[in-house]
């Protein structure tokens, strides 16, 4: 009986190793997998972009002042010089108006001082020639030498008036000059309170309220000059360095729905600016235009997505990035399939972008290999690739 017992528990042992055996050797486990494929491959800089009129007018209010009246409105069309808004200043007024009442006693003080002036130098002139008539009576005893001096004092209190007058005159003279250079600089900042369109357009936005208190450099309203449109988008400093200009970039925003864009890179600015992105980060970043081949239905003011088409290759080999990964020694590898069996290749990569990767050695078109090189996966391991 014991015996018998040793002898089936020999048995089942056999078996349960020749059923291991038969899972190991036909068991195949199922991957994702993706074909290698020759084409295209585009790497791109993607951002925001704002559209806006090509030729734009922003008109700034150069002075202190309340709105006090608003003439045109948003979407209206208005000629060059046209008035668009007129702001208010009490203080220039006043101003004015003190300086135009100092110019008027200034005038009446030059124009007395001028008329005294005029008269003490015809009182000079006779009282000079009087001098000389005694000087002559004095020379042949006509005239005492008392009478003589009397004239001489009188010549010296004449002469030191219009002197007096003089300085006067020309005091005045340089404080009329100076309030009329007042006036003049008053008036000016007055006409600045009256905002007109530097050009024909169409009022794109009114950016104050009636009664709204403005400072100097504040936006007021903006004009459109033409009916062109470009966008304007600010870049990464760091995603500069492969943008230039004249290359293509697609645009699409959820206004357009399905519709894609085509826009041209036309101008890069020379100096970056610091922008805070929404999460309160501050990013140095480059202004950059492009133009549009079509508008679609955008309008000024609306944000649209855009990819600049930096670095372009055809007839490549590509692979999804996530196909490839980097060994501890900074090579690369893909898990390639082979007769249902995984094999480990080394591969030479080149331009790759958010999504794919060129291969450029290690690798044949319509290769199979794992889609994510990530898993856990044993060279020679037996696989079924599931194509994805």
């Amino acid at each position: 009986m014991k015996k018998k017992r040793w002898l089936y528990g020999g048995i089942a042992l056999i078996l349960a190793v020749m059923a291991g055996t038969a899972v190991y050797q036909g068991g195949v486990t199922a991957v994702d997998a993706v074909v290698v494929e020759q084409g295209a491959i585009t790497r791109t800089v993607e951002d925001t972009a704002v559209v806006q009129a090509e030729n734009e007018f922003l008109l700034y209010a150069q002075q202190n002042g309340s709105v006090a009246a608003i003439e045109a409105q948003v979407g209206q069309d208005v000629n060059a010089g046209q008035i668009i808004i007129s702001l208010e200043n009490p203080d220039l007024d006043i101003q004015a108006t003190q300086t135009e009442m100092q110019m008027v006693q200034t005038q009446a003080g030059f124009d007395s001082a001028s008329a005294a002036l005029e008269r003490t130098r015809i009182q000079l002139g006779e009282a000079r020639r009087s001098l000389e008539r005694l000087q002559l009576l004095l020379q042949s005893g006509a005239a005492s030498q008392s009478e003589y001096e009397q004239a001489l004092a009188a010549v010296k209190v004449l002469e030191s008036t219009e002197k007096e007058l003089l300085s006067s005159q020309q005091a005045a003279q340089l404080q009329l000059s100076g309030l009329k250079s007042t006036l003049a600089e008053v008036r000016s900042k007055q006409a600045q309170l009256t905002i007109t369109a530097a050009a024909a357009g169409k009022i794109l936005s009114v950016d104050v309220k009636r009664g709204q208190n403005v400072m100097p450099g504040q936006l007021l309203a903006s004009i459109a000059s033409s009916h062109k449109l470009e966008l304007k988008a600010h870049i990464l400093s760091d995603d500069l360095a492969e943008v230039a200009v004249g290359q293509t970039v697609n645009i699409n925003a959820p206004v357009l729905g399905t519709q894609v864009l085509e826009g041209r890179v036309t101008q890069i600015y020379p100096r970056a600016e610091e922008k805070q992105s929404a999460l309160g980060v501050i990013q140095r970043r480059v202004p950059v235009i492009i133009s549009l081949e079509q508008t679609g239905n955008l309008q000024p003011g609306f944000e649209v997505r855009i990819a600049i088409q930096t670095k372009q290759e055809s007839n490549v080999l590509t692979v999804p990035r996530q196909s490839v990964r980097t060994t501890p020694n900074g090579s690369k590898e893909v898990f390639l399939i082979k007769d249902q069996r995984v094999v480990v290749q080394p591969v030479e990569t080149g331009l790759s972008n958010s999504t794919h990767i060129v291969v450029l050695s290690g690798l044949s078109a319509a290769d199979i290999i794992v889609k994510d090189a990530s898993k856990d996966i044993s060279p020679g391991s037996r696989v079924k690739p599931v194509l994805k």
